[in-house]
């Protein structure tokens, strides 16, 4: 998913700066090159968006067809296309951040993921919230249902839940929760040891990367993991089956979490 976000923000981009270049459309300004390579980029743009913003797509598609008529642009189509790009370039280009939704119990879990994802994406705060780690939460006096809305809707969010027992008991966590599947944000789910596959009774399920961190297959998945998080932060991958120093710091997360 987060390649095909990049191929989304690269044609937003490469559209934006096409329109750029075009200047002030009439109904007397011919269509040129500019103009055919507007259309080639939504065309590839609009299939793209079609499942998640389907109206946006169809007036993309629309607009395409019928932006030249007789060797001339389309004003109208020209604005609806022009229109349509600074929405999608609203919702796409926002900064990549991930969003740890857990309950305040299971911060020693939290503690450890955090730990393990500053060493292969940063440690700036900017690109976690964790409300229960100095640095990554909200800051005294602020709101905590506005400021978790001000997330969503500032960045681009990663959501990763930790499920466990104590998590199904927090009206927050399920309005978190909630708005992951709402918004379609990209999800992982961990599983702490004490909470079982049978327990994931919300929105969000383990149709997603759903790591149970006591099981045989943790490893695996956690590679996965990290493959999915330095795609959404367009970070190089890395070798993974011969980089020992991630096996390293995998496996002490895991023997941190199921100790």
């Amino acid at each position: 998913m987060g390649q095909i976000k990049n191929k989304i923000k690269i044609q937003i981009n490469n559209g934006l700066s096409i329109i750029e270049r075009m200047n002030r459309i009439t109904n007397n300004s011919p269509a040129g090159p500019n103009t055919r390579e507007l259309i080639k980029v939504v065309e590839e743009l609009y299939p793209l968006i079609k499942d998640d913003y389907p109206i946006i797509s169809l007036t993309l598609e629309k607009g395409s067809r019928r932006l030249i008529h007789n060797g001339m642009i389309n004003p109208f189509f020209f604005g609806d296309i022009r229109t349509s790009l600074n929405i999608l370039n609203s919702i796409y280009n926002r900064p990549p951040k991930i969003f740890i939704s857990h309950k305040s119990e299971d911060k020693p879990f939290v503690d450890a993921l955090v730990g393990l994802l500053r060493l292969y994406i940063g440690s700036e705060s900017e690109k976690i919230f964790c409300s229960s780690i100095p640095n990554y939460r909200i800051n005294v006096g602020k709101e905590i249902y506005n400021e978790i809305k001000s997330q969503f809707e500032k960045y681009d969010i990663y959501m990763i839940i930790i499920h466990s027992p104590r998590y199904y008991k927090s009206s927050i966590c399920l309005n978190e929760m909630g708005a992951s599947w709402i918004l379609n944000t990209e999800c992982s789910s961990f599983l702490t040891a004490d909470c079982g596959f049978e327990n994931l009774n919300g929105v969000v399920d383990n149709q997603h990367i759903s790591i149970k961190v006591n099981h045989d297959d943790a490893k695996d998945l956690m590679n996965d993991f990290l493959r999915t998080v330095l795609d959404f932060f367009n970070l190089p991958h890395l070798d993974i089956t011969s980089f020992s120093q991630w096996e390293s710091d995998r496996d002490n997360f895991l023997k941190a979490v199921c100790g």
